[in-house]
């Protein structure tokens, strides 16, 4: 594989022939690239260097694959501007408006680099990725890519370089479905509608066997909202504000943003009013509810298009179709379902109007296939089959358009992670995908008979995945946007376990979390196409059996893809689990993914206890300074410096060993202090996103290795290794969003509801313990928090409740620090916590934990286990753990060179190496000796 890899993409090797089209003669170059210079895979520390992990400019790698895969078919893709960079707007404008969706791509795929025999070709394409729908021969493949002119369609232009990548025998063989033709066919054999559910499902997808609670329930409910005749006008005005509360002094203190989301929260509790009425008729046949949800359709349209508040406090007309994000119930979403409720010249218009016969592009088009990940585009994924499946039986764009999105869905879903199952957005918001994802693989295996869950290893890692950041639903991994208790992914999980009931995970999570309540359960039927593929599930497949399922013996993992770790002590019962999580990713920090590279959080119970804090909704300051700030998690901070909020500021996991006590990570944070803002690239960037005062600069850190261990059943151990060019302070940060107290110096203490966990802070230089937890006047106020605040205390500003969404009142949240008292070059930290299960704001630790600095080594005692650690920066990093029993040893760090276990001693292959040993696992005796491991998508040239 190391050959192979130094082959693939190691130097970039050049050679000319003379390669023969099936139209002309041509030359050609084949080139073997790689996209990033990889560090000396010899030693066992790996520094990347690069200064981001993926492309920032055109926001899309080169064209793939090159090198080395790790999945049979690839899909071959590229990216070919509209425009010259060099363009005006308005010529911008015109070759966008002439070129996109009209000009064709051709590819072509060979093992013969002149490509005279054995070509897969793929014909005219409106876009730009392929795939030749069968697994490829081992040895070394070429392909080529044209572009043809919308006014010459049939003639391309054939790209210049020839690109190759080897199949090797080692890949996942990705199971070959039907292509877009026969995926359309099979939409238009059956017979409307096909999307929410086929005819035959018409009126039999209640519940009165499977569930009858729910059955009953959803009838009742479903005759309630008839009787309800919910009035689809309504009004927004300075009385919603006062009635909040937005009141100061006498004076209406709501902003724009308040009486938005009031008009907004209006218009969608109309919408699911009409929705909740279609899902009556769906599931009862009873035409009472169509009709009334036409009758208000109607309404709701007439009042969206002419409705207006006049706000006196904002002496401001708000217009309810500029302001409301979300639209009405559009009569359109009639006509899969019920199309005899409108008319023909209805449907006529309504088909003209979404497709007017100039090939417009699909929305999101040249964007969704390119884009590394957009959050918003994929949770609206479902729309793009939906469109286009219910107007395919009238015009032929649709079939096209259909034919894409099917593609797309093959080519880039579920776009959250590459194959292990992880969010690169978190799990705090990867809810919003679990409308979508056990929905739309059902639908199209409804439609075609083929099991789409297991094209993907993504799918079939998403149940582990969820399994070691959130088991229990109650403690996400709080890296991300979302403040409750994670998603736990209840639909999604439940599909599949029914789809592919073999794999483990699918049954484990199902088990592990419920299925919603009955009346959530109905709730959803208005919200999504989710509520709808369980009830289709039920009717066609036999229930998993889950009667002799196990807890997973093993009791951590690693998510390289994403960068996460998880580590448990008991993931069988949520009330003893102990829950590390370590995050240091790949792709830096995007969209709803915080910048916390190397940050940990704990949790005890199912509950969070050592954990990131502020307010997903809490004002621009609040977001900017502490909540979507590495200043809020459980990290460092560099001479006051805060991690960049930026793709570039990126991190990675290189190593992972595991055993039945101990459980070990390292995360690589190195690169994440480069001093950059998404919000500095915005319009008009406040100045204090580039002042140093506040957080934002560049401190010159060179290295930031965090070493994090779990010492089962109660300790967990943090070694930081920590560099920079010059010599700064160095802050450990540690925040709890319940409560904390300081027991000592470098020694504090949090509590949840479940238990206490102390932490001590061991340096060989002086530090200082700090904790705050009062807030800081804001704006509501009448304070200038620019001037009438320290940079240094503007972060702790009390969040601003603008979109009335935060509790009242809002609760505090504890921020401890332990700081440098000098500024290092190097510097050393070892935190140890240890948890106290059933311990409340009362208990103290009968001892401080002490250290023995004999022998140039800190030598400390945590329960049963001996820890001896080098603190001094300037002296190769060393951090060992040994058990009093001798049953388990792990030996780390530069200088690492054997383990010794009893009378068992075993020395690296490497130095430097990981070594693990344990006696008397559930394997039996185990030794891992481990090094830095580069992510994948470094390594394979299919990068998606």
């Amino acid at each position: 594989m190391k050959k192979l890899l130094y082959i693939c993409i190691g130097m970039i090797v050049l050679f000319t022939l003379r390669a023969q089209s099936p139209q002309t003669k041509e030359t050609f170059t084949i080139v073997h690239k790689k996209d990033t210079i990889l560090p000396d895979m010899n030693k066992a520390e790996k520094f990347l260097t690069a200064p981001s992990l993926i492309p920032q400019k055109s926001d899309v790698w080169g064209p793939q694959p090159q090198g080395i895969v790790d999945e049979n078919s690839p899909w071959l893709h590229v990216i070919v501007p509209l425009y010259d960079p060099g363009d005006k707007n308005s010529v911008r404008k015109a070759k966008r408006a002439r070129l996109m969706y009209k000009r064709r791509f051709y590819f072509e795929l060979s093992q013969d680099s002149t490509f005279q025999k054995n070509v897969y070709r793929s014909g005219p394409k409106r876009w730009s990725f392929y795939n030749p729908y069968r697994q490829l021969e081992k040895g070394k493949w070429y392909w080529k890519y044209g572009v043809a002119d919308p006014d010459t369609p049939d003639k391309p232009v054939w790209h210049k370089e020839i690109f190759c990548f080897e199949i090797t025998g080692k890949e996942f063989l990705v199971p070959v479905p039907p292509t877009p033709d026969e995926f359309v066919d099979a939409v238009m054999k059956h017979p409307a509608p096909t999307f929410t559910l086929l005819r035959e499902e018409f009126k039999h997808m209640l519940p009165t066997k499977t569930w009858p609670e729910m059955a009953k329930h959803a009838t009742k409910w479903f005759e309630n909202m008839y009787r309800n005749d919910m009035k689809m006008t309504y009004t927004v005005s300075d009385q919603d504000a006062i009635n909040a509360g937005k009141v100061k002094n006498g004076k209406i203190t709501a902003k724009k943003i308040f009486f938005r989301h009031k008009m907004n929260t209006n218009l969608g509790q109309r919408t699911r009013y009409i929705s909740t009425l279609m899902s009556g008729y769906i599931l009862t046949g009873e035409k009472k509810y169509r009709d009334r949800a036409v009758e208000k359709a109607r309404e709701t349209i007439a009042f969206y298009d002419t409705a207006k508040f006049f706000i006196k406090s904002l002496n401001d007309t708000l217009y309810v179709k500029k302001e409301v994000w979300g639209g009405p119930y559009h009569l359109k979403n009639f006509i899969d379902i019920c199309p005899e409720v409108l008319t023909k010249q209805e449907i006529d218009s309504i088909v003209k109007q979404e497709y007017p016969g100039t090939w417009t592009p699909p929305k999101d088009f040249e964007s969704a296939e390119h884009s590394i990940y957009d959050q918003h585009l994929w949770q609206e994924i479902a729309s793009k089959f939906e469109r286009p499946m219910t107007f395919a039986r009238y015009h032929e764009e649709a079939k096209e358009e259909l034919k894409y999105a099917y593609e797309l869905w093959l080519f880039r879903a579920p776009s959250l992670g590459r194959n292990d199952g992880g969010s690169l957005e978190g799990d705090g918001y990867i809810g919003v995908h679990d409308n979508y994802l056990g929905a739309v693989p059902w639908m199209l295996q409804k439609l075609t008979g083929f099991n789409y869950y297991r094209l993907s290893r993504w799918y079939g890692n998403l149940g582990k995945y969820l399994t070691y950041i959130n088991p229990f639903g109650g403690a996400g991994n709080g890296y991300c946007d979302g403040d409750g208790s994670g998603a736990t992914m209840p639909y999604t999980m439940e599909a599949m376990a029914y789809i592919v009931p073999e794999n483990y995970w699918n049954l484990w999570r199902f088990r592990t979390i419920p299925r919603r309540p009955a009346n959530k359960f109905t709730s959803d039927l208005a919200k999504s196409s989710k509520a709808y593929t369980l009830l289709s599930i039920w009717n066609h497949v036999k229930a998993p059996d889950l009667s002799n399922l196990q807890p997973p013996k093993e009791l951590a993992a690693v998510f390289r893809d994403i960068g996460e770790v998880g580590m448990h002590t008991d993931l069988g019962n949520e009330k003893n689990n102990l829950q590390v999580t370590l995050h240091s990713s790949p792709y830096g920090s995007l969209m709803h993914t915080h910048p916390c590279q190397n940050a940990f959080n704990l949790a005890y119970g199912g509950q969070d206890l050592f954990w990131k804090t502020g307010f997903y909704n809490g004002g621009g300051w609040h977001n900017l300074l502490s909540y979507k700030c590495s200043r809020a998690h459980n990290t460092i901070m560099a001479d006051g410096q805060v991690q960049g909020f930026h793709r570039t500021a990126y991190g990675w996991i290189p190593r992972f060993a595991h055993g039945d006590k101990i459980s070990y990570a390292v995360g690589d944070a190195s690169n994440a202090y480069n001093g950059k803002n998404r919000y500095q690239e915005t319009k008009n960037p406040s100045p204090i996103l580039f002042d140093y005062k506040y957080g934002f600069g560049n401190p010159g850190v060179t290295k930031f290795r965090r070493h994090l261990v779990m010492l089962r059943p109660n300790h967990v151990l943090i070694y930081d290794e920590l560099e920079a060019k010059k010599p700064i302070t160095w802050e450990f940060r540690l925040h709890s969003r319940r409560w904390m107290t300081q027991l000592g110096e470098s020694w504090l203490m949090g509590v949840n509801d479940y238990a206490a966990a102390s932490a001590k802070m061991f340096c060989k230089e002086p530090i200082t313990t700090t904790l705050r937890h009062k807030y800081m006047p804001n704006e509501d106020d009448g304070i200038d928090p620019t001037k009438d605040l320290k940079p240094e205390d503007m972060w702790l500003l009390r969040p601003l409740d603008d979109e009335n969404k935060l509790p009242n009142p809002i609760p505090e949240h504890y921020h401890g620090t332990f700081t440098t008292t000098g500024k290092h070059a190097k510097m050393r930290f070892l935190t140890v916590i240890e948890i106290h299960p059933g311990k409340d704001k009362e208990f103290k630790p009968k001892e401080e934990p002490k250290a023995d600095t004999s022998n140039g080594m800190t030598t400390i005692q945590a329960g049963e286990y001996t820890i001896t650690v080098q603190l001094d920066g300037n002296k190769p990093a060393f951090l060992e753990v040994k058990d009093k029993n001798n049953t388990a040893a792990l030996v780390t760090g530069t200088a690492a060179q054997s383990i010794t276990l009893g009378n068992e001693t075993k020395t690296a292959k490497l130095p430097g190496s990981t070594l693990l040993m344990e006696k008397d696992t559930y394997k039996g005796d185990i030794f891992i000796e481990t090094t830095d491991t580069i992510p994948d998508m470094l390594i394979f040239g299919n990068k998606y």
